[in-house]
């Protein structure tokens, strides 16, 4: 986790720990915490942006709800068995920081339940931005933040079924939106679409419009990259007309 540069105004372990464990008791979702935390005026300094993963039972980390800026490859997925940040902050419970990632530092604080991991939380940071990040490792060992973030998961009551349909902005997309974004991911277009779901073009556009921000996407290519890297659509569909 992480405030700011290592500074005079940099926040104490003593005064950045109960504070980030009261606004995450607040917070009514992945999504809610994760926009809390980076724009709180003391624990969000030199933040860009949060987000809360849960580690499944295949070991793959799945995201749950973010806010902000996201610095890695749309359609990267991070496993508990890959030698990478994520699973370095979870496998040893303790959090793990990296520098110039897409021009940020980031830093990965372990979600544990019974001292088991359970999740994780990136933060994306400004270049050479310190805040809890400064602090030495160690003092984050074992500690009650961890295991308030692996409770917080737990008792969302997610699980990898429902985080398959689980979005960015911590929203369910409908049973229709997910029809229309498996078309999108196969590269087909709007009328296609239409004519297969036995609705009006308009409505496609409507409800696409409402994917995207849901995704927090731009345009249908980023949509699909983000609905495959998601889980929310079959991988393997074409892709050759986005």
């Amino acid at each position: 986790m992480d405030s700011g540069s290592p500074s005079n105004d940099a926040p104490s372990q003593d005064l950045w720990l109960p504070e980030a464990i009261r606004v995450l008791n607040a917070s009514s979702a992945p999504h809610d915490y994760c926009k809390r935390l980076t724009t709180h005026p003391i624990l969000g300094q030199g933040m860009v942006g949060n987000h809360l993963f849960l580690l499944d039972n295949s070991g793959a980390f799945r995201l749950l709800g973010g806010f902000g800026i996201y610095p890695y490859v749309e359609d990267r997925v991070f496993t508990q068995f890959d030698d990478q940040i994520f699973a370095n902050a979870a496998n040893a419970g303790r959090l793990r920081r990296e520098s110039d990632v897409a021009g940020y530092d980031a830093a990965v604080t372990p979600a544990l339940k019974a001292g088991i991991p359970n999740g994780a939380l990136l933060t994306v940071l400004k270049p050479g931005e310190g805040g809890a990040a400064s602090f030495d490792v160690s003092d984050f060992q074992e500690s009650s933040y961890y295991l308030a973030l692996g409770i917080f998961v737990a008792s969302a009551g997610f699980s990898p079924a429902e985080t398959s349909k689980r979005v960015p902005s911590g929203e369910k997309l409908t049973e229709r939106q997910l029809q229309i974004l498996t078309g999108i991911a196969a590269g087909k277009t709007n009328i296609a679409i239409a004519k297969e779901l036995i609705l009006s073009e308009s409505a496609i556009k409507q409800e696409t419009v409402k994917i995207f921000r849901s995704l927090g996407v731009e345009n249908r290519r980023q949509a699909a990259q983000k609905a495959i890297a998601m889980g929310l659509v079959p991988e393997g569909l074409s892709q050759d007309r986005i």
